[in-house]
């Protein structure tokens, strides 16, 4: 049988190591550098294309979606795994 105090640890320990986990695939997907490294040399120029800057903000937009669908998949997901780890946890 567990002690109260390592029952806590377990709680609390699951619970921090699943929030490191969904902030770091946060960051991950919002700190994507491939935009700005494709369009370094435009952007350094002082002028824009509207060419460019159409693709440049098409580029934008999809990364954006992208990181909105990450973030809601993370919290559901990390949701239903401290909500188990409480559950199981007792």
């Amino acid at each position: 049988m567990l002690s109260t105090r390592t029952k806590g640890v377990l709680r609390w320990g699951g619970i921090i190591l699943i929030m490191l986990i969904y902030m770091g695939w946060v960051m991950a997907t919002a700190l994507d550098y491939g935009i700005m490294r494709t369009y370094a040399e435009v952007m350094n120029d002082g002028t824009m294309s509207a060419e460019a800057c159409n693709s440049l903000m098409n580029d934008f937009d999809g990364h954006f979606s992208t990181l909105v669908s990450v973030s809601l998949a993370g919290y559901l997901v990390s949701t239903v795994v401290i909500l188990i780890i409480f559950r199981k946890v007792r």
